[in-house]
C-alpha cells in the first residue's frame, strides 16, 4: 500500500518539477506606444498599422497625404486630400477640414483618395469614386507637427478621422470598412 501512495507523489513532484515558472523578469516586448495608427477591415482581415516609420507622400501643391505602415514599410495605407488642379492648400484651407465629411462621388471641392498596399510585388488598391454616400472620409481633427526640411520643404500636421470606401486594383474591388485613423500627414511649405 505505500508504494501505491507514493506513486501519486512521485507524479506530482515531477508534473511541479516541469512546470514553468511565473518569472516576471522574463524580457517582454515593449508594448507599441506609438500614436499613429491606420486601423481597418478589408477581405475579412483586420489591418491595426501602427509602425513609427513616417511615410510621406509625393504630392503636388494641390494635395496633402500620408501612408501609415506596419512594422515595416508594408503593408501600407495612405490619404491623399486633393484640391482642384491649380489650387494650392493652405493652412486655413487644410483647418478648415476638421468637423467635414467628404464623398468619393466628385462633387465636394477636396477629393479624397484612400489607397493599400499589402507588399512591394502587389498591386496598390485605390479608391474608386461611388455615389453611395456611406463611403466616405471624415476628418475630426487636424493638428500641426512640425515642419521637415530633409528632402523638400513640409509641412507635417497629423490627420485624425474614420474612413469606409471600395477600393479596386484594377481588376476586383473590395471593400476597407470600419476605418480609423491618427497619422502623419504633409503638405509643401511654399
Amino acid at each position: 500500500m505505500k508504494k501505491l501512495f507514493l506513486l501519486p507523489l512521485l507524479a506530482a513532484v515531477a508534473f511541479s518539477a516541469c512546470k514553468k515558472s511565473d518569472d516576471s523578469s522574463t524580457p517582454q516586448p515593449p508594448p507599441n506606444t506609438n500614436p499613429y495608427y491606420f486601423r481597418f477591415t478589408m477581405n475579412n482581415s483586420n489591418y491595426d498599422l501602427n509602425g513609427t516609420l513616417p511615410q510621406y507622400m509625393p504630392f503636388y501643391t494641390n494635395e496633402v497625404g500620408g501612408y501609415q505602415v506596419a512594422s515595416t514599410f508594408y503593408p501600407m495605407a495612405g490619404l491623399r486630400l486633393s484640391w482642384p488642379v491649380n489650387d494650392t492648400v493652405t493652412e486655413a484651407g487644410l483647418m478648415s477640414l476638421v468637423g467635414q465629411t467628404m464623398y468619393f462621388d466628385g462633387t465636394g471641392t477636396v477629393h479624397p483618395e484612400v489607397s493599400f498596399s499589402t507588399d512591394a510585388t502587389s498591386d496598390t488598391w485605390y479608391s474608386v469614386d461611388t455615389a453611395n454616400t456611406n463611403y466616405n472620409v471624415k476628418i475630426t481633427n487636424i493638428s500641426y507637427l512640425k515642419n521637415d526640411t530633409a528632402i523638400n520643404p513640409l509641412r507635417v500636421y497629423v490627420i485624425t478621422g474614420t474612413c469606409s470606401a471600395v477600393l479596386s486594383d484594377g481588376i476586383s474591388s473590395v471593400v476597407m470598412s470600419n476605418g480609423s485613423f491618427n497619422f502623419r500627414v504633409c503638405k509643401r511649405d511654399l
